[in-house]
Order: structure tokens, then C-alpha cells, then sequence
């Protein structure tokens, strides 16, 4: 190899697959999210219904 080669460029082969990664965990955080998003509307329901039983 000489001296005047970069030697960072090998690693955009690599950076590709990470980007598509990254894309797939997003799309997990946006599950996660809408999951969280479901159990707190359930939660809330609940506590209404065991709020009008008591009342």
C-alpha cells in the first residue's frame, strides 16, 4: 500500500449496511414507542374503570 492512499476508504464498504441498520432500529424505536403509546392508553382506561367502580 502506499502512503498516499487514504486509509479511511475501506470503511465505506462498511458504512452502507450500518446505514440500513440504523434505518431497521428506527423502525424497532417506532414500534417500541407505539407499543408504550398502547399500554398507557390501556393503563388509563383501567384506572377510569376503577374509578367509576369505586365512585
Amino acid at each position: 500500500m502506499h502512503s498516499w492512499q487514504p486509509k479511511f476508504v475501506p470503511n465505506y464498504g462498511g458504512r452502507f449496511p450500518k446505514a440500513s441498520h440504523t434505518q431497521r432500529e428506527e423502525e424497532i424505536l417506532k414500534n417500541r414507542k407505539l407499543t408504550c403509546q398502547n399500554r398507557n392508553l390501556a393503563f388509563l382506561v383501567i384506572i377510569g374503570l376503577l374509578n367509576t367502580m369505586v365512585a
